[in-house]
């Protein structure tokens, strides 16, 4: 049975030595509090010796699952609602590229020949627009013994989020154009109903006007035929007068000449 038990620093024994101890102290791994866990105290750099945040890698990550980041309100303080008009002016300033990477940095990064091309921004170019964006490094050693002094990194987490408002804005506008579209959509449909009984009166005052100068000229043609008429026949016919009236007497010769 256990009668005490206590932990304290690894030990190494020498077999060269029995019965000689001593410890280890470049030992910054140990077991962590939670299950399957490993505690490191320091920074952490895989594929460089000289790391300056809290894990550095040179070379790409492979990643099955999500990064998760706190987000909480209730860790967050002086917290003010951002103008996503000014996100889309700022993104708006910036330029994207197509770029290939020097080949002693990619060298030194682990990149082969097919990862050297990419797309981004330029750190200096976004420093100007979105400054919190960027950051300066240490000193970085490369390969061939070239060294990049101070290098500049990009936050893109933080220009993703300046994405999100600007998109927020690209909606707001888009909603704003749609509101105006059905408006003007609505007047257009309603614009030939309102307006539909002045043409027709139009319309009708025309053809009124139309008939209206068909009969006064066929009334004109009648009068000046009959007033010839009347003429030609005091004319020929030294007749005494009648009772009968020159109106019913044009009428009798118009049927009679029908």
């Amino acid at each position: 049975f256990t009668i005490a038990s206590h932990k304290s620093q690894n030990l190494i024994v020498r077999a060269s030595n029995p019965g000689q101890f001593e410890t280890e102290p470049s030992v910054n791994w140990i077991k962590g509090i939670t299950m399957s866990s490993v505690y490191h105290n320091g920074a952490v750099g895989i594929n460089t010796d000289s790391p300056d945040e809290a894990l550095c890698v040179q070379g790409n990550i492979r990643l099955s699952g999500a990064i998760l980041q706190p987000s909480d309100r209730r860790v967050k303080t002086e917290i003010k609602q951002l103008d996503a008009r000014e996100q889309l002016r700022t993104l708006r300033s910036l330029n994207l590229y197509r770029y290939r990477l020097t080949d002693e940095w990619a060298d030194t990064c682990g990149r082969g020949e097919d990862e050297r091309e990419d797309v981004g921004v330029l750190a200096q170019e976004l420093a100007q627009a979105l400054p919190d964006a960027v950051k300066v490094t240490s000193d970085v050693n490369m390969k061939n013994g070239n060294k990049v002094e101070k290098l500049l990194v990009v936050n893109k987490e933080r220009l993703f989020m300046e994405s999100v408002g600007a998109v927020r804005a690209l909606a707001d506008i888009s909603e704003n154009l749609e509101t105006k579209v059905d408006k003007l959509a609505e007047t257009r449909q309603a614009t030939p109903s309102a307006k539909a009984p002045k043409w027709r009166d139009f319309a009708l005052l025309f053809l009124l006007l139309v008939f209206a100068v068909a009969v006064g000229f066929l009334l004109g043609s009648w009068s000046a035929r009959w007033v010839g008429d009347n003429a030609q026949n005091a004319a020929n016919n030294a007749a005494p007068e009648t009772t009968t009236s020159p109106l019913l007497d044009s009428l009798c010769h118009e049927v009679a000449r029908a």
